[in-house]
C-alpha cells in the first residue's frame, strides 16, 4: 500500500465517525523506522475516534 492509500483508507474509516468529516486533517511523519500518521478532527469529534 502506498501512503495515499493508507490516507484514503483512514478518511473511509474515520470521516462517517465524526460530525464534521471536512475537518479530519491526516499528516504524515517519517522517523528511521516508521511513517506515523497524525489524525486532526473538530474539537466536537475528538471523543468520537
Amino acid at each position: 500500500m502506498t501512503e495515499t492509500d493508507v490516507k484514503q483508507l483512514i478518511l473511509t474509516i474515520v470521516q462517517p465517525l465524526v460530525a464534521e468529516p471536512d475537518e479530519v486533517k491526516i499528516e504524515t511523519e517519517q522517523d528511521d523506522y516508521f511513517l506515523n500518521f497524525n489524525l486532526s478532527v473538530s474539537k466536537e469529534d475528538v471523543g468520537r475516534v
